[in-house]
């Protein structure tokens, strides 16, 4: 099953876009940046950045260290 989103403003008339989810309403948590380009085709091209943090947004399997000294073997001060 896929998930509907959709585009609004996060604060009324005169907020930033943002991805929401269309049926509850909430804002899509870690978005950074939002960038809309029209074609002359008619298309429409949204990208939208998020920001992994490893809290609100994680990728499923990594570990809970964030220390790129526990991560790395090998690694070494410069």
């Amino acid at each position: 099953m896929s998930r509907r989103l959709v585009l609004k403003r996060t604060q009324g008339s005169k907020g930033s876009l943002a991805l929401h989810d269309a049926i509850t309403g909430e804002l899509l948590v870690s978005q950074q940046e939002l960038k809309i380009e029209s074609h002359p085709n008619g298309y429409v091209e949204l990208n939208v950045k998020f920001i992994v943090d490893g809290d609100r947004l994680r990728i499923v399997g990594d570990h809970e260290t964030t220390d790129i000294k526990a991560e790395t073997p090998n690694y070494q001060d410069a």
